[in-house]
């Protein structure tokens, strides 16, 4: 019935426009009216194609000639010259059918190329989801719903998809295509990639025969498409043919990239079965021979029966060897937990447990350990019970406990808090050891890190803080040594939200403010080590915050504001900022330029460093010499002094008014060409090419930045 609908409505409009026709025709004689008649098929073409429009212009021919040409209710013509007329008109319409519908026909191809391009642009999105199985889903779903069919399917090899993904439209459709399926057999495997391989059931079912192309890629087939028409609809056109074809290429490069990076998955995790065997090797050759050697030599003074020992003594030897033991056994046990966390075979066993008991529990048992110190617990009464391993939980407080014990001064308070935090479960332990430095926040989870301390040599942390950092990323949560307190003042909600997540997913406790009056006084309160500054506040500007901080401070403070121009920035600088940034921004240079900053904070003067080296550059503020890959470089006095404040301020903005007036006094300020000549000459005598240098860079503006290798 569906085929005769384009007839009917050309029968239909040719009746419509006989009907108007006559109409006119009572009231007045219009020459031509007949061309009424081509508008008809004009419309016939566009709304049903080509056959419909003949069909109509058939009709209008028939019609007219029987209704309004003399002698009418005939099917002769008795003049000639309508005889003409009406084959001119008949030849007309039906070229002007025909052009009309391939015009519609062109429109429909490209309509259908449109939505063709839409669906694989779609789903080209889609299969860039890092899970395969996801993305997998996602895309039969989506093939599903825009081909309207009832169900697809996309199999890969079972190394790479253990089950099928599979959309269907309900439960029925997913059994039948489940049924036809068994019967599914590939035709022609051999063909090109780009052929579509349609597969029908070897046994017929009426309506539901399902089609099947198979998925190659790099010549080797790795899975298929199996599809499941609508109940009752004809055969897939020859448009989503072509698309499934292209689907199944792009699928085809998806799983082929989801094997490749399962192979890298695989190649990773043996390499870091490696380095845990050469960190094993160098616990052994290092960690393990201190409580070794101990045990040895208690050991071997107590067998020696030339000498007298006193009871006392004998009872240092054996108490010596016991604790040794003790740490030995400890080491050991670290060492095999590790071992198995890091080959996946320590997997949390989750259940609701009172985290005030977890707590008092681990303050227990760590009371030997921390006899020295007193401990303080901070647990608030109304938190809900957590699901948790209990166990490893525990493991994860007391070697967080035991690591400050280790380091702090006796006498000293451990404090272990626990609160909540945007809809989380946060647990500190904090001390009052000397501290890490910023850039051995990330190393000190490290197995066997050494770092090294103010006026000491490296001392080397253990596994401690290892194990803890992985039983808490088994749990899905994270551990970072706290860097302090940072203060964000902007007015914008979202962007206050944005950083404030950035910086406390980095450890930072954070403080928020949003207007120039309520960061400072937030700044005198809380006195933070970061503050990250809009200049664009609703009570005045952010250069009056800068001001006030660097009247009693040198937290380093990094600007971050929509306003670019360079008298903003160079006003900021000269005011005291550290940086500038200009929204819209990336977080990761953010977070690079505060670590850059919080570096500088934490690294001592001059007089503690009096040798500073950047790549071959050595500048030895001490004794005023400068050397470039063991080449003495003489410098003018001014030229000197002009880099010793470049290397003392690395990767810093310093504009030319900074400069100038710490090198030739608060008098100077706007002499830039003084500036610029001793830089060129500076460029000559410590730059391999000075047209491009490596160090003394310009920032186009506002002035220049000693690059520093650090970085």
């Amino acid at each position: 019935m569906r085929r005769l609908i384009p007839y009917a409505g050309a029968a239909a409009a040719v009746a419509i426009t006989t009907a108007l026709i006559d109409f006119v025709v009572g009231r007045a004689q219009i020459a031509n009216i007949s061309m009424l008649y081509l508008v008809a098929v004009l419309v016939v073409a566009v709304a049903f194609g080509r056959a419909a429009a003949i069909v109509a212009s058939v009709l209008a021919f028939v019609t007219f000639d029987w209704f309004f040409v003399p002698p009418t209710h005939q099917l002769v013509v008795a003049d000639a010259q309508e005889l003409f007329s009406l084959a001119l008109f008949l030849i007309t319409a039906v070229v002007t059918g025909t052009l009309a519908a391939r015009e519609r026909a062109r429109a429909q191809e490209a309509e259908h190329r449109e939505h063709d391009a839409k669906v694989l642009y779609e789903a080209a999105f889609l299969m860039a989801e890092p899970d395969l199985e996801r993305a997998l889903v996602a895309v039969a779903e989506h093939f599903r719903a825009a081909l309207d069919l009832d169900a697809v399917s996309i199999e890969a090899d079972a190394d790479i998809l253990p089950h099928p993904a599979i959309a269907a439209r309900d439960e029925s459709a997913r059994a039948s295509l489940r049924a036809t399926g068994s019967e599914l057999r590939l035709m022609n495997p051999a063909g090109p990639s780009r052929t579509v391989r349609l597969v029908g059931p070897t046994t017929a079912r009426a309506g539901r025969r399902a089609r099947l192309v198979p998925i190659v890629a790099a010549g080797t087939r790795v899975g298929r498409l199996a599809v499941l028409p609508r109940a009752g609809a004809a055969a897939l056109e020859a448009a989503d043919e072509r698309v499934l074809a292209i689907a199944a290429a792009q699928l085809g490069l998806t799983i082929e990239r989801a094997r490749f990076r399962q192979e890298a998955t695989e190649s990773e995790v043996l390499r870091r079965s490696d380095d845990l065997k050469t960190e094993l090797l160098h616990a052994v050759s290092h960690e393990l021979r201190t409580p070794l050697a101990s045990i040895l030599a208690s050991a071997g003074s107590l067998r020696q029966h030339d000498v007298e020992w006193t009871e006392r003594e004998r009872d240092e030897f054996a108490t010596a060897i016991q604790d040794e033991a003790v740490r030995l056994d400890r080491l050991v046990g670290s060492l095999l937990d590790l071992s198995r966390i890091e080959n996946g075979r320590l997997v949390p066993h989750k259940a609701w447990h009172d985290v005030g008991a977890l707590v008092e529990d681990v303050a227990g048992r760590m009371r030997p350990v921390t006899a020295g110190h007193p401990v303080h617990l901070d647990v608030p009464e109304d938190l809900p019970p957590i699901e948790l391993d209990y166990v490893e939980i525990q493991q994860v407080l007391s070697n967080l406990v035991e690591n400050a014990a280790k380091f702090s001064p006796a006498g000293s308070e451990i404090g272990i808090s626990v609160g909540r935090d945007d809809g989380n479960v946060r647990f500190a332990v904090r001390d009052h050891g000397p501290g890490i430095a910023p850039g051995d926040a990330e190393r000190v989870f490290e197995p066997f890190v050494r770092l090294a301390r103010a006026g000491q040599g490296p001392r080397g942390v253990g596994l401690g803080l290892a194990i803890a950092k992985r039983l808490v990323e088994a749990h899905a949560g994270t551990i970072w040594i706290d860097r302090g307190v940072s203060l964000v003042v902007d007015d914008e909600p979202s962007m206050i939200r944005t950083l404030r997540t950035n910086l406390r997913g980095h450890g930072f406790q954070v403080e928020t403010a949003e207007t120039a009056g309520d960061a400072i006084a937030s700044y005198e309160r809380k006195q933070p080590d970061l503050v990250v500054l809009d200049l664009n506040l609703p009570d005045g500007d952010g250069f009056e915050v800068v001001r006030r901080i660097r009247e009693h401070s040198g937290t380093p403070i990094i600007v971050l504001s929509a306003r670019g121009g360079e008298t903003d920035k160079v006003n900021a600088l000269d005011l005291g900022a550290d940086d500038y940034m200009t929204k819209p921004f990336g977080i990761d240079e953010l977070l690079a330029r505060i670590r850059v900053a919080l570096r500088h904070v934490a690294r001592p003067g001059t007089g503690a460093e009096p040798r500073i080296t950047s790549g071959e550059l050595v500048v030895d503020l001490e004794l005023r010499e400068v050397t470039v890959g063991g080449r003495t470089i003489h410098l003018t006095p001014t030229e000197y002094d002009l880099l010793k404040v470049f290397v003392t301020n690395p990767n810093k903005v310093l504009t030319d008014r900074m400069l100038l007036q710490q090198v030739w006094g608060p008098d100077y300020g706007d002499e830039s060409h003084y500036l610029h000549v001793y830089v060129a000459r500076l460029r000559r005598k410590i730059e391999s090419d000075p047209q491009d240098p490596a160090y003394l860079v310009t920032e186009p503006g506002v002035g220049y930045r000693f690059r520093s290798e650090e970085l």
